[in-house]
């Protein structure tokens, strides 16, 4: 009897706001917690009209990377400079560096080489053999995994790790062009900032001393009163190495000239790594260095932990590595934690293996950040794991790529949605992407067309990507992300250059910097996709 009073005309009109409301209220159902389903009374005009524009490209992977690759990225907040760099890059390198090429191994090896032996010259080895050119850049790339008879690896997972014991020796004394290749890489991809994971040489001296002087591989106190001594200098190495690799990076960008690249505009700051493969007190070493840089130094601006997490000194000494994080954060309580946890797979280990690797993670070392979080569905008490992370909060780095690679984990199997559906911030990243032959292009379009995702919920990922970045000062936004700008800069549109307090509150808070060119970024970018520029 309702719908026979209401006139014809206006029953469109009804049906779409009670589908809205519905929209609205489905999430309250489905979730326990703050539920990630946009409302949709509060997407503009424009975000419709832009989302609308992506949605037709999905099934067209050409068109969806032409509006894909200018949309602003804020942040790549899980990136491994030593896996960002392509492989035909890095054999040229090696040619410069006088390296030699083992044609059995397909892999790079120190000079002398031959001509007569399987210990080729990488100079010029493109031109002179392109056969084993080709079967190299395979060997240290994911590229034609499945089709290379070279590649003896049986699986993605062990040929993704092997890579790099193949390509590091190209890497040695690089640290300012790998820089230089990442920041352009960056800017081709309209990505404003990057956090790579990078040790600086110098940690060799501490990994020497922690091999020599410790008895006692296990306990904090005894590591931390034996390695302390040195940490100030080896930290005043690693700034000087640092200065040198930078000043490298902006002398081949020609960023003090009147043509600068466009990689000089990114901003990149670099995080300490352990490994968590090598014996315990090299891994305390190389953690309280990491610490120690970054609490000295604002271009260091936190820790992490890497090496295959299924590997078996890393599942057996799992508890004490957290024991580490946990003890030198108490001694630099302002640094921050971004830990490998849960990149595992029920291929991988057994079920007990994937029961507490995130929440150790979170609840035992302190993580600000947790990179991969893939095993979150298999941990104990995953509701109340998930409900800290979103409270806290613990964002995730969704790194789409290397999941399907390493792990064969894509598309519905990523738990993607679920951390959204809880209300954890998750935020895309590369990982490494000149192993995964990607960028961070590749990554929107795979979380557009295997996740569904709208042009507002990409604003709100690139948003977060700077939010829950590593960077020095106050955020732009009063509560996270997207909410009201700081009352400073509230009457002051994106579209203007910033005066006044507005201004000098931007000039000391390198976050709200970042965040204020995103936003201003955006409106460029809507403009041009709304007029067909794009």
């Amino acid at each position: 009897m309702f719908l026979q009073s209401i006139p014809p005309s206006l029953l469109p009109q009804l049906k779409t706001r009670v589908f809205a409301l519905f929209l609205c209220i489905l999430p309250l159902f489905l979730s326990p917690t703050k539920a990630f389903v946009l409302d949709p009374s509060r997407i503009s005009d424009i975000d419709q009209k832009v989302s609308n524009t992506i949605e037709t490209a999905k099934s067209d992977p050409s068109r969806l990377r032409m509006l894909l690759a200018p949309f602003p990225k804020g942040g790549d907040l899980h990136h491994h400079l030593a896996g960002a760099i392509d492989a035909e890059t890095m054999l040229h390198w090696a040619g410069d560096a006088g390296l030699c090429v083992d044609a059995r191994k397909l892999a790079l090896i120190p000079a002398p080489c031959s001509l007569s032996s399987d210990k080729r010259p990488a100079k010029n080895l493109d031109r002179q053999d392109p056969a084993l050119w080709e079967e190299l850049v395979d060997a240290f790339s994911m590229r034609n995994y499945h089709f290379s008879p070279a590649i003896s690896e049986h699986s993605g997972h062990d040929h993704f790790f092997a890579s790099f014991f193949r390509f590091m020796a190209a890497l040695d004394n690089n640290f300012g062009r790998m820089i230089a290749y990442s920041k352009q890489d960056a800017a081709a991809n309209n990505l404003f900032y990057i956090e790579t994971m990078q040790n600086p040489e110098a940690i060799s001296d501490l990994t020497k001393i922690a091999y020599q002087k410790v008895s006692d591989k296990h306990d904090p106190d005894t590591l931390w009163k034996i390695l302390n001594p040195y940490l100030t200098e080896i930290v005043s190495k690693s700034q000087a190495e640092t200065d040198h690799a930078e000043k490298q990076a902006q002398e081949i960008l020609q960023c003090a000239t009147s043509t600068p690249k466009v990689g000089c505009s990114v901003t990149m700051h670099y995080m300490v790594f352990a490994i968590r493969a090598l014996p315990p007190e090299v891994v305390f070493a190389q953690l309280a260095l990491g610490f120690a840089l970054a609490e000295k130094d604002p271009r260091w601006v936190g820790v992490n932990i890497v090496a295959p997490e299924d590997g078996t000194v890393a599942v057996q000494d799992y508890d004490l590595h957290m024991q580490f994080f946990s003890y030198l954060k108490k001694k630099y309580p302002h640094v921050k934690i971004t830990l490998h946890a849960g990149e595992l797979a029920p291929q991988l280990v057994p079920p007990a293996g994937l029961r507490n690797h995130i929440n150790k993670a979170v609840f035992d070392a302190g993580a600000d950040r947790v990179g991969h979080g893939i095993d979150i569905g298999w941990e104990n008490d995953p509701t109340i794991l998930l409900q800290a992370m979103a409270t806290k909060p613990v964002p995730v780095e969704i790194n789409f790529s290397s999941n399907d690679e390493i792990l064969n984990i894509r598309g519905a199997d990523h738990p993607f949605t679920l951390y959204r559906r809880y209300g954890v911030p998750v935020v895309i990243s590369t990982d490494d992407p000149g192993v995964s032959r990607g960028d961070l292009t590749t990554e929107y379009m795979r979380a557009v067309r295997e996740q569904n995702l709208s042009y507002s919920e990409l604003k709100k990922l690139s948003r977060d990507s700077l939010e829950y970045a590593f960077l020095s000062g106050e955020s732009l936004w009063q509560q996270g992300s997207g909410s009201a700008v700081q009352n400073v800069c509230l009457s002051t549109p994106f579209t203007t250059a910033p005066k006044g307090k507005c201004a000098e509150f931007l000039a000391k808070n390198k976050k709200a910097a970042l965040e204020w060119q995103l936003e201003s970024a955006f409106i460029l970018y809507q403009e041009k996709v709304i007029k067909g520029i794009l």
